[in-house]
């Protein structure tokens, strides 16, 4: 580019001055931003990259690798997620074998004696697989409990299981007593008999007992059966009765404190029908107690259903009183 330069209106010289040199007359913004949007300069204008033709783009490297950390993680997460599930599965499944297994055995054991039934409900726990030992294939990895009818339901939570065959896991508190053809009771030579079972303290539980109030001594008599109690002679916790001297014969709950009961928590009565036809036949006592909240049935018929948070955890026991004649048949004591 060429500039007359003049003065006083005369022209002294030409010079040639280049773009480039005014350029630089602008601030390096200014002039950065000039660079970049005028086409054809030459000598000082770096050739822009070429554009992608249209419809092609890329990515940055950074963006790459973002991409790539974000998928690690969620591949690593779904990984562990599956290894869990496979986990999870494997224990279910082979428990569920184990459970066949065992059910297989007491099958076999049925048909071998001819029975349709067992006499008795037993554990089969791998420290001791008892009868069924000899029907079994391999040794057993989880507990079990076999009940009367054959069936198996998981027994890992096992607390205490007896029948009656002799007083081992039994600790008399007052009076006598003994075992017999499978049975436990009282002596008659006393007029309150107290004993307990197990090794606790267990806090929610589920006891199943079978007993048989025979009769009544000097006067209408009573069982019963405490739960959450401690072992001390002067025993406390939950007594759950089978009175029938209670009125015209009901079923209780009281609390005790050191030996003294008190007032029923809960009652329901017996009933003409079941003191006339049912009283001193054999009966199932079912007691469940999770937290606060009690749950009894007789022969699997809800009798009572209440809260009460007196006692948070114990063993649990038999009781009999007015020299009643009573046979406790058997009891399995497992954990919720």
């Amino acid at each position: 580019m060429s500039i007359d330069l003049r003065e006083d209106g005369t022209v002294t010289r030409r010079v040639k001055i280049r773009f480039h040199d005014l350029l630089y007359a602008f601030p390096f913004t200014v002039r950065t931003i000039i660079e970049e949007h005028i086409d054809g300069l030459k000598g000082f204008k770096k050739r822009a990259p070429k554009r992608k033709p249209s419809g092609e783009w890329g990515f940055t490297i950074i963006e790459l690798l973002i991409v790539i950390v974000i998928i690690a993680i969620l591949a690593g997460s779904i990984i562990y997620a599956i290894g869990l599930f496979r986990q999870a599965t494997a224990g279910v499944t082979g428990k569920e074998i184990e459970r066949r297994h065992v059910a297989g055995a007491a099958a076999g054991y049925l048909g071998e004696n001819g029975l349709c039934a067992i006499p008795e409900a037993f554990a089969v726990t791998p420290e001791d697989q008892g009868c069924l030992d000899k029907y079994l294939m391999s040794d057993l990895t989880y507990g079990w409990i076999v009940d009367v009818d054959g069936s198996v339901v998981a027994g890992s939570l096992l607390l205490f299981s007896s029948n009656f065959d002799n007083m081992d896991g039994l600790t008399p508190l007052s009076a006598d007593w003994y075992t017999e053809h499978g049975w436990l009771s009282p002596s008659l030579d006393w007029s309150m008999h107290r004993l307990v079972f197990g090794e606790g303290p267990w806090d929610d539980f589920e006891v199943r007992v079978m007993a048989t109030y025979l009769s009544g001594g000097d006067a209408e008599g009573c069982y019963g059966i405490y739960y959450r109690c401690d072992d001390s002679p002067s025993i406390s916790g939950y007594c759950f009765q089978y009175n029938v001297g209670y009125g015209d014969g009901a079923f209780l709950v009281r609390t005790v404190h050191n030996g003294h009961e008190g007032s029923p928590v809960a009652r329901a009565w017996m009933g003409d029908d079941f003191v006339d036809n049912e009283l001193s036949r054999i009966h199932e006592i079912a007691i469940t107690i999770e937290g606060d909240h009690h749950i009894i049935t007789v022969d699997g018929s809800e009798i009572l259903n209440f809260t009460d948070g007196t006692f948070i955890e114990g063993i649990a026991g038999f009781m009999m009183w007015n020299k009643s004649e009573v046979r406790f048949h058997d009891v399995i004591a497992a954990g919720l």
